[in-house]
C-alpha cells in the first residue's frame, strides 16, 4: 500500500495552483496528497480533467463552461435581470409564505433580496422552496436527495447554496443537509 505525506493548501489557493504542486511533487517522484475542497487529491495519479470532475463533478472544459455563464455576464444581461428582480422577488416571497414557517416570513423576504442579486440570481431560492414543501409533506429524506439531484443536475454552483437554505428554513432541514453529506 501506498504511502502518502498530506500537505495543505494554504487559504486561496485555486484548483489549478493545487493540481500544479501535486504535478511537480509527482515529477520529483514524491507520494503526497492533499485536501481541496473536501476533496482528496494525490500526486501520482493527478490530471487536470480528473482533479475537476472530482472537486466540481465537470471537466475543466465544462467548469469554465459554466463559470463564464454564470459570472461573465454582460452588463446589458444583468440590467436586463435586475429590471426584472421586483416581479420574481414577488413571486418567491408569496410562494414562501405559503410553504414556510410564519416566524421564518421575515427572513425569507431578506434571503429572496440578497439571493436574487447575488451570482446565481436566485435559482436556488425555489429549488429549496420544493425541497422544504416535499420534505414537509413527509417525504423522506432519499426522495428529497433525489429531487434535488434531478433539479440541479448535481451543479456544484447551486446545490451547496441550496441546502444551507433548507436546512435554514426547514425543520428537517438538519437532517436534510446530513443525510446529504453522509450519501454523497
Amino acid at each position: 500500500m501506498k504511502q502518502y505525506k498530506e500537505i495543505s493548501f494554504g487559504g486561496g489557493t485555486t484548483l489549478d495552483d493545487a493540481i500544479s504542486t501535486l504535478l511537480q511533487y509527482n515529477k520529483e517522484g514524491r507520494l503526497v496528497c492533499g485536501n481541496f475542497n473536501e476533496t482528496m487529491l494525490y500526486s501520482d495519479i493527478i490530471n487536470i480533467d480528473g482533479a475537476y470532475n472530482a472537486v466540481f463533478g465537470r471537466t475543466k472544459e465544462k467548469y469554465e463552461e459554466w463559470y463564464q455563464s454564470i459570472f461573465c455576464r454582460t452588463e446589458e444581461e444583468k440590467n436586463e435581470f435586475r429590471a426584472i428582480i421586483p416581479i420574481l422577488a414577488e413571486e418567491l416571497i408569496k410562494k414562501g409564505k405559503e410553504i414556510l414557517v410564519k416566524e421564518d416570513w421575515v427572513y425569507w423576504e431578506h434571503m429572496v433580496f440578497e439571493r436574487l442579486n447575488g451570482y446565481l440570481q436566485g435559482k436556488e431560492l425555489s429549488y429549496c422552496l420544493e425541497i422544504i414543501q416535499i420534505l414537509n409533506k413527509g417525504a423522506t429524506l432519499k426522495d428529497a436527495r433525489d429531487k434535488l439531484y434531478s433539479q440541479n443536475h448535481f451543479d456544484f454552483g447551486t446545490f451547496v447554496p441550496t441546502i444551507y437554505l433548507v436546512e435554514k428554513f426547514c425543520k428537517r432541514g438538519k437532517d436534510f443537509s446530513r443525510y446529504i453529506n453522509e450519501n454523497l
